[in-house]
């Protein structure tokens, strides 16, 4: 389903740059604090879905999702959904998910072994590249608060020890869309003018990370942890390496229940104001939004998409891939961490799943 040319993680020259980057940032300080304040309550939002492919995409409705569901599924949803990842352990060799549906109920499992283990739902397994959705969430906050311009110049807002790497007069909002012309190696200059044309390269991420280190004077996860990351369910989601390098995803970790929870709460329309979620779901080029993928149908990047609005990110790892979408039509959001595969493989095991909540209600 989706194409695998997409960097998850740092490594190489880039690794090199963005390690030299972390240690040259790691003295600022500062005293700022990110507001507490909910985010305002997100109505109704459509966003645009102009695909380049023949066949576009439904324009994706964003609604307020009902508040997270306290209860899990009965006992007879819950072996069906079992049922359906035990069959995929075959294929994958180790699997967690998780599902939720709003007003109806959650919940998460896991089969197969990771490490040498028994996986279970609890088992924090690498997330990749959807690490860029809380990234790109929190600088949308910091934009809400004033603290900076979505449209601004990134290089005003970047700490001056980086000032010697050539940022391609491009934006805050060019760096969250991949369409700054800067590629992973950041060398030896930009592959094309700031604002032309999408090309999805992790370094805009982690950019990104030093401008909300530099603009709050605090630690990536510190910033995390105290604003779009505060919200209940989500303390499964763990950052192993605290600073700017995370930014793009590399090394953060969660369970399935947490990963879906973000995903609920995020596009659900309890992180964002309204006008922030549309923003980040306005997929102007046809797929990409501010860190956010239309995977409703079929596109640049999607070979195989849903066929009906949907919403979300995926990610590739060392020996694993990992899944989220949220249908915002019905308040259904799925996650997957499966071993041994790569997105593509993720959608048949996604409409299974809520094929099996569905017949269970049905039934």
């Amino acid at each position: 389903m989706w194409m695998t040319r997409r960097n998850a993680v740092a490594s190489g020259p880039r690794r090199t740059l963005v390690t030299a980057m972390a240690v040259l940032i790691a003295g600022c300080t500062g005293s700022s604090e990110p507001s507490t304040t909910p985010a305002e309550p997100s109505p109704t939002v459509v966003a645009s879905t102009a695909a380049s492919s023949p066949s576009p995409s439904p324009a994706i409705t964003l609604r307020d999702f009902p508040a997270f569901p306290d209860q899990p599924f009965s006992e007879r949803v819950a072996p069906s959904l079992q049922g359906v990842i035990d069959e995929a352990v075959e294929e994958f060799g180790g699997i967690s998910a998780a599902v939720i549906v709003g007003g109806t109920g959650h919940w998460s499992g896991a089969a197969g072994i990771a490490q040498g283990n028994p996986l279970t739902a609890a088992s924090p397994l690498p997330i990749a590249s959807i690490g860029k959705t809380v990234t790109a969430a929190q600088v949308l906050r910091l934009v809400e608060e004033g603290a900076i311009g979505i449209d601004d110049p990134a290089a005003d807002h970047l700490p001056p020890e980086l000032d010697a790497h050539d940022a391609n007069g491009a934006t805050v909002r060019e760096l969250l869309g991949m369409r700054s012309g800067i590629d992973d190696e950041m060398f030896p200059e930009p592959a094309f003018p700031a604002g032309s044309t999408f090309s999805y390269e992790s370094m805009n991420y982690v950019l990104l990370g030093n401008i909300i280190e530099h603009v709050t004077g605090r630690s990536l996860w510190e910033v995390l942890r105290s604003d779009v990351l505060r919200h209940p369910g989500l303390g499964g989601l763990r950052y192993p390496v605290r600073n700017a390098l995370a930014a793009d995803g590399s090394g953060v970790e969660s369970d399935p229940a947490s990963l879906a929870r973000w995903g609920y709460e995020l596009y659900g329309g309890s992180i964002l104001s309204a006008a922030s979620l549309r923003a980040m779901t306005d997929f102007e080029d046809g797929f990409y939004g501010l860190g956010a993928f239309d995977m409703s149908s079929e596109n640049a990047f999607v070979d195989e998409g849903f066929g009906v609005p949907a919403i979300g990110h995926d990610g590739i790892g060392p020996g694993i891939a990992s899944t989220l979408v949220a249908f915002p039509r019905t308040g259904e959001v799925v996650s997957v961490l499966a071993l041994g595969s790569d997105p593509n493989e993720h959608k048949t095991l996604i409409d299974d799943l809520l094929d099996a909540v569905r017949a269970t209600a049905i039934g």
